[in-house]
């Protein structure tokens, strides 16, 4: 198939690499001159595995937005979406607090659309940006021409491994509206692995960034407990359950309130305790937690973290 990507950073140019290696022909656009220089040189700027072996012997061109469009029946957008220095935790948070920065990605996001409009032709436009829930109903869709149909792809990967992770996930979760354009990007998908692929509602996507946040406390919390069962004998969970995890959510702020801002996660240390977050489109959350019995004889009895709920003012 002939793809195309609007966005060819560290996060588009491994999977736009991983894309051509199985066979299909990849073009893409990017204004970034470090982009090109990366392109045009043939050497990668960062840490990313496989990457380099196959940016070796690449055809991908950088090309404009109307040759993307022209050229392509997919389109992947993986354009950044960046937080504030402040926010990188190697400070404390302050008090204000900021969702992800979507500049970039909305302006790519109508650039894109507005020549597929320009054009008149259906394309299907793949999100694989990093939003947060309620994101791509209120900041994306009304961006969009008739034209234009959207996907979004939440990705769980690590940079670094971005590739390989890319070609060999765990599932593929897809948010869709337009029956038709899921079936394509079925087909599509399957070329690259044969993992599971479950399309559904672009919101329900959006919901796995949030339940990807729950599920690496989870698997944090039982590492931490193996890490103290090994050092000191006692498989604890820690009073606050983020200090589990060796990196919090960029939107975490340890106020120890309630969630109200958008997307901000925090941990209430009361009874009972429970980590709350706020979504972009202002519905709040919360996840009841419990770290057991830290002390006597009864240490190795670690707690439980709950399921979500619908956190209600009072």
């Amino acid at each position: 198939m002939n793809i195309g990507f609007v966005g060819l950073g560290k996060l588009g140019l491994p999977c736009a690499l991983a894309v051509e290696s199985r066979g299909h022909s990849v073009v893409g656009y990017d204004p970034s001159q470090q982009v090109k220089d990366i392109i045009d040189t043939r050497k990668l700027q960062y840490q990313e595995i496989w990457a380099q072996d196959y940016l070796d012997k690449t055809k991908i061109k950088i090309k404009s937005i109307e040759d993307v469009v022209r050229h392509s029946e997919i389109i992947f957008v993986p354009i950044q979406t960046p937080h504030g220095e402040k926010y990188e935790g190697i400070t404390r948070i302050p008090d204000t607090r900021e969702d992800f920065d979507y500049t970039f990605l909305k302006k790519g996001v109508k650039d894109l659309s507005d020549e597929i409009e320009k054009q008149g032709v259906d394309k299907i436009v793949i999100v694989i940006s990093t939003v947060l829930p309620g994101t791509i109903r209120n900041e994306i869709k009304p961006l969009l021409g008739k034209h234009t149909k959207l996907c979004y792809n939440p990705f769980f990967i690590a940079m670094g491994t971005t590739m390989r992770d890319f070609l060999k996930p765990e599932i593929v979760l897809f948010g869709v509206e337009d029956k038709d354009a899921a079936q394509t990007a079925k087909k599509f998908y399957r070329t690259l692995h044969h993992q599971p692929f479950y399309d559904t509602t672009i919101e329900n996507a959006e919901l796995a960034s949030e339940d990807a946040v729950i599920s690496n406390i989870r698997g944090a919390l039982e590492n931490y407990a193996i890490h103290k069962l090994l050092d000191s004998g006692r498989r604890i969970w820690p009073d606050n359950p983020f200090d589990a995890l060796s990196e919090k959510p960029q939107t975490y702020t340890d106020d120890g309130t309630n969630a109200d801002s958008d997307n901000e996660w925090t941990f209430v240390d009361g009874d009972p305790a429970y980590i709350t977050h706020q979504r972009a489109d202002n519905s709040r959350f919360k996840w009841e937690y419990d770290a057991g019995i830290n002390t006597g004889t009864d240490a190795d009895t670690t707690g439980f973290l709950g399921s979500r709920e619908s956190l209600v003012s009072e």
